[in-house]
């Protein structure tokens, strides 16, 4: 067998139980406690026969206590004799019970390392995500400074597909498929689309708009009052289902006070300038496709957790 190929099995072998080793990690913590467990129940008449001793001496010495003449007949101190026992006793215990406690702190032990191993993995995924978020909305808004939110808009959605049709009494009649409506489509991170799958869509655009508007105003207040609010449970406001939250939502969303003190509110687009949401403000399109955002055109936060602190209060 070639030796590259061996080389590049080991490796990838390796490459595998680093990347669940904190499942191995946590497996291997179970088996410990469980026989740590079993050998406990095994030795439970070493350690019986252990307590058996102790409830002796004990009763020795409160037996013997309360004679004066006792302790000097037989040779020793109350103090030394005490001293002696407990000494003897934690032998006796950690003779009994050495392998049971052994397995145990061993798969403690485990449990820790794969909470560290996990968190580590969890820090780095993070840092990845924050580097990637923050150059790509540093370029949409060198796109936006540059060619407009029209052009952003279009390059982030793909556009949108026009047909026209010329009926034989000269009306035209012109079509528009937004790209969501493509099943190929590209997922827009932090977007939500405000269609007839709603509950609360309808036909009119001006209800619509109203709609989320309440909609909009409730998350800021929420925002204000709890110091902050995830991405699911803004879609939960205007009427999103199960099916439309997200595990990026359980992380994402909003935080309402920065570190110099300045506060921050969402937006849901709809005082942009892009094609999709003038046609809603214009009551010409009844849906909307929602990309959160803050109110100063930032993206919302891909991992909210690491803004808790007291100074956010």
């Amino acid at each position: 067998m070639n030796f590259n190929t061996i080389t590049r099995a080991a490796n990838t072998c390796g490459l595998l139980l680093k990347k669940h080793a904190s499942t191995i990690e946590f497996v291997a913590g179970t088996v410990a406690v469980v026989a740590g467990v079993v050998m406990f129940v095994k030795s439970a008449n070493d350690i019986a026969d252990v307590n058996n001793e102790v409830e002796a001496q004990k009763r020795f010495i409160e037996e013997t206590d309360n004679d004066e003449d006792s302790w000097p007949g037989l040779e020793m101190t109350k103090g030394y004799y005490i001293r002696n026992c407990i000494k003897d006793d934690a032998v006796a215990y950690t003779k009994a019970m050495w392998k049971a406690a052994g397995l145990m702190a061993i798969g403690i032990t485990m449990f820790g390392l794969s909470h560290a191993t996990i968190t580590n993995q969890l820090k780095a995924v993070s840092a990845s995500l924050a580097a990637t978020s923050a150059s790509y909305a540093q370029y949409r808004k060198r796109v936006i400074e540059d060619l407009g939110e029209e052009k952003d808009y279009e390059y982030l959605t793909g556009g949108c597909m026009k047909t026209v049709e010329v009926k034989k009494d000269g009306t035209i009649i012109e079509t528009t498929i937004p790209v969501h409506e493509n099943a190929d489509s590209i997922y827009i991170p932090h977007s939500y689309i405000f269609d007839e799958h709603n509950i609360n869509w309808t036909k009119d655009p001006k209800r619509n708009m109203y709609f989320l508007e309440r909609g909009l105003t409730a998350a800021n207040r929420t925002l204000e009052q709890d110091g902050f609010i995830f991405e699911n449970d803004i879609w939960k406001l205007i009427g999103g289902d199960a099916s439309d939250m997200t595990m990026a939502g359980q992380c994402a969303g909003f935080h309402y006070k920065n570190v110099d003190g300045s506060t921050n509110k969402i937006s849901f687009g709809i005082e942009r300038n892009n094609p999709a949401a003038v046609a809603f403000r214009n009551e010409e399109e009844p849906s909307y496709m929602i990309v959160l955002q803050y109110s100063d055109g930032r993206p919302a936060d891909d991992d909210l957790f690491k803004f808790v602190n007291l100074r956010a209060i």
